[in-house]
C-alpha cells in the first residue's frame, strides 16, 4: 500500500509541492497519507481538501499534532481518517494571515477576508458541536482560548457525525 508523508505547515508552497506527491502515486487502491500540521492559511487548507475530495481513495493518519487549520482539515476530510496514539490537537478560531494582512488594503479584499474568516469560524464552532466537544471548551474556543486535546480526549469524540 502506498504511503506518503506531510509534517509542515499548510501553505501553498507545501501543499502544492504535497499534491505534486500524491499525484505521483499511480495507485487505484487505497493509500495512507500520514499527516501531522500546525496549521497554516485557510486557503491551502481549501486547496488540500479540494484535492483530496476528489481523490479520496487516500487514509488520512494523524500522527503527531494537527492543529488550527489541519485540524479543519481532519474533520472535513470525508474519507477514512485515523489517528495514532501519539496524536494531539489544538483548536482556536482561525486569523488573519500576515499574507493576508498585507492584501488588505483594498476595503473590498478586507470585506471579503472578514466575510470568509467569519464563516471557517463558524463552521468550525459547528463542527465541534456536532463532534460534541464539551460546551466549556467550546466556549473557551469561542472567547478566543486555545483548546488541547490529546489521543484520550480525541478517541472519546463523535467523528462520524461529520460523515453526515
Amino acid at each position: 500500500m502506498p504511503v506518503v508523508n506531510f509534517h509542515e505547515e499548510l501553505t501553498i508552497e507545501s501543499v502544492t509541492s504535497l499534491i505534486e506527491r500524491l499525484e505521483a502515486v499511480e495507485s487505484t487502491e487505497f493509500c495512507d497519507l500520514y499527516f501531522s500540521s500546525v496549521g497554516g492559511t485557510a486557503c491551502s487548507m481549501e486547496m488540500l481538501l479540494d484535492y483530496l475530495t476528489k481523490n479520496n481513495h487516500w487514509t488520512l493518519i494523524c500522527v503527531a499534532e494537527f492543529s488550527s487549520c489541519a485540524f479543519i482539515t481532519f474533520c472535513r476530510y470525508k474519507g477514512n481518517k485515523y489517528f495514532t496514539t501519539q496524536s494531539n490537537a489544538l483548536i482556536h478560531l482561525l486569523g488573519y494571515s500576515e499574507h493576508t494582512r498585507e492584501r488588505m488594503n483594498d476595503n473590498e479584499n478586507h470585506k471579503r477576508a472578514a466575510i470568509n474568516l467569519e464563516n471557517d469560524n463558524t463552521e468550525l464552532i459547528e463542527m465541534l458541536h456536532k463532534i460534541e466537544l464539551p460546551v466549556k471548551l467550546i466556549n473557551k474556543v469561542k472567547k478566543g482560548g486555545d483548546v488541547r486535546l490529546y489521543y484520550e480526549d480525541l478517541i472519546k469524540l463523535k467523528w462520524a457525525a461529520l460523515l453526515e
